[in-house]
């Protein structure tokens, strides 16, 4: 049986052929996607309406509005209670002032 090798000259070739395959390929694949940075912009500024509409539309359609709504007129009752008992505590402590300065 006979082994033949090749000679260090055509496995030098060999090699650079390939990298030289490979780096084709790799230009090949990216000069279709050569975008510029402006025109990366350009496609994010051109989608922030559809976006921004989906958002409103998203919120509109969700029960978000109304459980706030709910939310706030909770709060506000509160606010209003805690507004009541402070004037009752006012109108005493003022009462109780007076009444007070009345025995002197």
């Amino acid at each position: 049986m006979t082994t033949t090798r090749g000679s260090p000259l055509a496995k030098i070739l060999l090699v650079i052929l390939v990298v030289i395959l490979v780096i084709a390929g790799i230009w090949y694949f990216n000069k279709n996607n050569s975008t510029t940075v402006g025109e990366h912009v350009g496609e994010v500024i051109d989608a922030v309406p559809a976006a921004a509409g989906k958002a409103i539309d998203e919120v509109k359609d969700s029960e978000t509005l109304s459980s706030i709504g709910d939310d706030l007129e909770k709060a506000g009752d509160k606010a209003g209670k805690g507004l009541e008992k402070a004037g009752k505590s006012t109108s005493s402590a003022v009462s109780k002032a007076t009444d007070g300065n009345d025995a002197t």
